[in-house]
């Protein structure tokens, strides 16, 4: 039998998320189970998270694990909504510039910002 693990958190980070799929997949395979894990990339883990090398080398030798690239969409929204935030700060400044040029006051415009 073999069994495919879709791990984010796995050794060598050492995060708490990252315990029991590894001593999972090492029970699994030390009662004889194929075991696959597919995780994160290294430099793909967050920074803040806490990084154990000697926890890797405790797996065992028949887990085979695939590491690949990871796309967070948390981190996506944010850096699109910082760009949106800047386009409509512009927007704002271009529209107020209009206003003043045709005679129109622009004093609540800029409260916003």
């Amino acid at each position: 039998m073999n069994v495919l693990f879709l791990a984010y958190y796995f050794p060598p980070d050492s995060s708490s998320g990252s315990f029991r799929p590894f001593f999972f997949a090492n029970r699994l395979a030390k009662s004889g189970v194929g075991v696959h894990v597919l995780t994160a990339k290294v430099e793909d883990f967050l920074p803040e998270k806490p990084l154990d090398s000697a926890l890797s080398d405790k797996l065992n030798p028949s887990v085979e694990v695939t590491r690949c690239s990871v796309w967070r969409p948390r981190e996506a929204v944010i850096s699109l909504r910082n760009q949106l935030t800047v386009v409509r700060r512009v927007k704002l400044l271009l529209l107020a510039l209009l206003l003043q040029a045709v005679g129109i006051p622009m004093v609540c415009y800029f409260e916003a910002l």
